[in-house]
């Protein structure tokens, strides 16, 4: 996604370029290839502002993943209560589904950028 909104931003660039040399002719090319690289760059600033942010975001998502995972692992040693084991439940569940989603999410081709690569690493807790 990013490579074509680069790709169309130096597009824009080469024909703002040519119009400013006389190559291309007409006001109404140069208006949208204004307007074309205008929303090009915005694009581009947002896709890049993004990124970091939702790392951080998939990357708390995995520390909740993994303490989740101690919690379950210590209310099997110990004994707990049904109400402490439904609640536990409930969260095993939650992170189970947050983590098949972002691990399809993951190996989309679009999105893989997005997503830090050690959430492959992670298996659902049973």
């Amino acid at each position: 996604m990013i490579l074509i909104i680069i790709l169309v931003a130096i597009i824009g660039g080469v024909l703002i370029f040519r119009k400013r040399h006389n190559i291309m002719f007409g006001s109404k090319h140069d208006t949208w290839t204004c307007v074309t690289l205008f929303m090009s760059c915005i694009l581009l600033g947002i896709m890049l502002l993004c990124i970091p942010l939702i790392r951080m975001s998939v990357r708390n998502d995995i520390i909740k993943f993994n303490t989740t995972n101690k919690t379950l692992n210590n209310a099997r040693q110990n004994k707990t209560s049904d109400i402490e084991r439904a609640a536990i439940l409930k969260d095993v569940i939650n992170r189970n589904n947050f983590l098949i989603t972002i691990q399809y999410w993951n190996k989309n081709l679009i999105t893989d950028i997005f997503i830090p690569d050690e959430i492959d690493n992670l298996k659902p807790m049973e």
